[in-house]
């Protein structure tokens, strides 16, 4: 059989072979790994085989953890907090991902300040950013700790990046052998796709690296609240307020009178006037009566 007809089977059996040890989470299988290869191109020495049933090695790796936390601690000046917040942060390695400052004035009441921070920082220095970050807090505060194991996900991204890797050396050996333009394509393709999923997972490990090297922290500084919370201010505007109630109950019985007055009106002329012509006819003919009794 002529060579360049068999490279077409020769790359689907690589594919299926390898494609089934993917299935099952595991390296390449003796039948992708011994596929033959063209002469000079990635070939090995016969007198120094490959272990084909070896699985594709893995980086050995610890827990991959990401851990989180969401802090709410009331400080005098959230502003100022937020300055001494910035350079703890700094200090630690981390950074301030995002920031948010919401400032409330109520009338009669003084401006008030609330800040929202999401915090980056090395995963085994979050304990110690969460004790210095609770120093600058004045009242109340609200904590809660947690944390997602993802090491498997880590692991089996790593193995099917080997796997993949695997299968993109034994595409590129195929193509190597292609002398056709048709059977180039084909394999090309296929070849993009593989780099395409191997980008994409290579992506993934990065990113489940990431988040479990910085711990996340969602910190809310909130004003200290007063104990007393009376004012001259305060008392002028619940007065104020009060009035305002009084005016508006005396608006609504006047309006309500005024609707009455205009449902009523034409009620009233409808069958008033009949009424009172008929009680005038009666009380005349009663006068005529009693005069002619009298007579």
């Amino acid at each position: 059989m002529n060579k360049l007809h068999t490279i077409p089977a020769v790359m689907m059996v690589a594919t299926l072979a390898l494609g089934g040890c993917l299935a099952r989470g595991e390296a390449p299988s003796e039948a992708s790994a011994s596929a033959p290869a063209a002469p000079g191109a990635g070939a090995q020495d016969p007198a120094a085989p490959a272990d084909a049933t070896k699985p594709a090695s893995l980086p050995s790796t610890s827990r991959k953890v990401i851990r989180n936390a969401e802090l709410a601690i009331e400080v005098k000046s959230p502003a100022a907090t937020e300055t001494k917040v910035s350079h703890l942060v700094e200090r630690l390695g981390g950074y301030i991902h995002s920031s948010q400052r919401e400032v409330v004035a109520g009338e009669g009441e003084p401006r008030s300040t609330s800040v929202t921070l999401s915090l980056r920082v090395p995963a085994e220095r979050l304990d110690e950013a969460l004790r210095e970050i609770k120093r600058f807090g004045a009242g109340d505060e609200t904590e809660k700790i947690g944390a997602e194991d993802v090491t498997d996900e880590y692991i089996d991204v790593a193995a099917r990046v080997a796997n993949q890797r695997r299968l993109e050396q034994q595409l590129v050996g195929i193509l190597a052998q292609a002398n056709k333009v048709d059977e180039a394509l084909k394999v090309h393709q296929e070849l993009n796709g593989v780099r395409t999923e191997i980008d994409r997972l290579e992506g993934r490990r990065r990113f489940l690296e990431s988040e479990a090297a910085l711990a996340k922290i969602s910190l809310s500084l909130q004003p200290l609240r007063p104990v007393v919370g009376f004012s001259t201010a305060a008392v002028g505007v619940e007065l104020r307020h009060a009035a305002s109630d009084s005016i508006s109950v005396a608006g609504g019985i006047i309006t309500f009178a005024i609707r009455a007055a205009g449902i009523l009106a034409p009620i009233s002329l409808l069958f008033g006037l009949p009424a009172l012509g008929v009680f005038w006819l009666l009380k005349r003919r009663q006068r005529k009566l009693v005069s002619v009794l009298a007579a």
